[in-house]
C-alpha cells in the first residue's frame, strides 16, 4: 500500500491507525487510501458530519467528514462508516487476499481502548506523571478462533486479540499488516469475553456503494523477520 518495503508491523500500523473523537464518544479508524478513513458506524453516527482525528503520539488533530454510513447493524449485519480526511496520508492499509481457511490464523488488533486511555490519565495525575506525547497506539495479538458467516455477504470473526470499548472501528490485521476485518464489539459474561470483528468482505460490499474499490492483496501473507539493520 506504499513505497515502504522494510518496516516493522508496529511502525506501519502507527502510521495508519488513528484515534477518532466524535463529541459524545470516541473510537478507532484506519486509512484505506490517501484521504479516506474507515471506522464503525456507531462511532460517528451522532457526530453531525465532522469528527476530530488524532494520529498516535501527537496532540495535533485534523478534521474528517462523514461521507457514508451503513444501515444499522440489526438491519444489515454491517456497522461501517467512511470518512473523508482533510489531511492526506502518505501510507494506508490494504486488505488481505481472500481465503477460505482463517481458523487459528495469527492476528493483531490495533486501536485506542478506553481502559488504557483512562489508565494513562490516572498515571499522569499521580506522582510525577507520564510523559505526555499524545495517545499511544495499543496493539494486542491472538488468533482467529471461529468464523460465523451471515446469510448474505460478510461474517463475524471471533478472535483472541483483546479489544475493549475504544477499539471499535480499528483494524484486525494479519502478520503482514493486511486488514482481515474491522473490530466492532465485544460480548462478556462470567466465563469469557468474546472479541468480534466484521470480516472485510462485508466492508467491501459497503465501500462499493460509494464507488470505492477495495485495495486487496493478490498473494497470501508471507511476513519476513527483519534484522535491526534492515529496519527503517
Amino acid at each position: 500500500s506504499s513505497s515502504v518495503t522494510n518496516v516493522s508491523l508496529s511502525d506501519f500500523l502507527t502510521k495508519n491507525v488513528v484515534f477518532i473523537y466524535a463529541g459524545d464518544g470516541f473510537g478507532t479508524g484506519f486509512f484505506i487510501d490517501e484521504n479516506k478513513i474507515v471506522t464503525n458506524r456507531h462511532v460517528v453516527e451522532n457526530a453531525q458530519g465532522v469528527v476530530k482525528v488524532f494520529r498516535p503520539n501527537s496532540g495535533d488533530s485534523f478534521d474528517a467528514s462523514v461521507i457514508g454510513l451503513s444501515e444499522d447493524f440489526s438491519q444489515s449485519n454491517a456497522d461501517f462508516a467512511i470518512l473523508l480526511s482533510s489531511e492526506p496520508s502518505p501510507t494506508f492499509l490494504s486488505f488481505a487476499a481472500k481465503t477460505n481457511n482463517l481458523s487459528l490464523l495469527p492476528v493483531i488488533s490495533a486501536g485506542y481502548p478506553g481502559d488504557v486511555i483512562d489508565t494513562l490519565i490516572e498515571l499522569d495525575e499521580d506522582g510525577e506523571g507520564v510523559q505526555s506525547t499524545g495517545i499511544p497506539l495499543f496493539l494486542t495479538n491472538g488468533v482467529i478462533n471461529a468464523v460465523q458467516n451471515f446469510q448474505g455477504e460478510g461474517a463475524i470473526l471471533l478472535h483472541s486479540a483483546d479489544i475493549s470499548q475504544g477499539n471499535s472501528g480499528g483494524p484486525l490485521v494479519n502478520a503482514c499488516g493486511e486488514v482481515l476485518g474491522v473490530n466492532t464489539f465485544t460480548r462478556s459474561d462470567d466465563v469469557r469475553t468474546l472479541n468480534i470483528a466484521l470480516r472485510a468482505d462485508g466492508l467491501e460490499a459497503f465501500l462499493k456503494e460509494y464507488g470505492f474499490v477495495m485495495n486487496r492483496s493478490e498473494t497470501e501473507c508471507q511476513p519476513k523477520v527483519l534484522s535491526l539493520n534492515d529496519r527503517r
